[in-house]
């Protein structure tokens, strides 16, 4: 279920995908095969984890379980880790330090605290909203419609994913803007027009950084 988490939640709040909290009042009938649909976009689901997912999303205690988990999981990798840092997460946001593999910085799309761009939502209340595992998912697998195909060839690491949620925790939610971001209404057209503004980005991005290495080579 923790795999879900990235585009899901069970508390009510709207991620890329629709929240979940309603679902266990499905019958099992109606249930297993929506659950089933979702191997079009995360792969094969053997029956038996369909099944496990379906009792899951049914059981009275299921947020308290899927807490638990994450706490278990979070301790897990992040034992393998650098220790998350706040300073390091706000340069990736911003673009002050590169990403690992050549990815977009989110201030490209997104604003926090009042800075960075409008073409996503504003990521300022992004932790409170979501928390920290959810969180750290969504960061990493980039699975949104205009992220998608950029972050696929450039993927955020698990690493960096833990430095930019540390950097999130710390936005104080009350700073975010009311109402939706300016791209979430922009229609076919605008959407184009970010795809554009995207790659632009990143090539204006790729000539700054040749035209650096030139003058080095000087």
């Amino acid at each position: 279920m923790l795999s879900c988490a990235g585009c899901h939640s069970l508390a009510g709040v709207k991620l890329n995908g629709p929240d979940l909290s309603h679902v266990s009042l499905w019958p099992v009938g109606q249930l297993k095969p929506a659950i089933k649909r979702m191997e079009q976009r995360v792969g094969p689901l053997p029956d038996g984890d369909v099944d496990a997912l379906a009792d899951l999303l049914r059981a009275p205690n299921v947020r308290e379980r899927l807490k638990a988990e994450e706490a278990r999981i979070q301790a897990m990798f992040m034992a393998k880790l650098e220790p998350a840092n706040a300073a390091i997460g706000k340069k990736l946001f911003f673009g002050k330090t590169e990403l690992q593999n050549g990815g977009l910085a989110c201030s490209a799309c997104h604003a926090a605290a009042g800075e960075g761009g409008n073409l996503g939502p504003d990521l300022t209340s992004a932790f409170s909203r979501i928390g920290e595992t959810p969180l750290i998912s969504g960061i990493e697998k980039a699975g949104y419609k205009i992220m998608e195909p950029h972050y696929r060839w450039r993927p955020v690491t698990k690493q960096e994913a833990v430095h930019l949620t540390k950097y999130l925790s710390t936005l104080d939610p009350k700073m975010a803007p009311a109402g939706r971001p300016a791209f979430a209404h922009v229609g076919a057209g605008g959407a184009m027009a970010a795809m554009i503004g995207l790659v632009l980005y990143l090539r204006n991005g790729r000539k700054g950084r040749e035209t650096k290495l030139q003058r080095r080579r000087k």
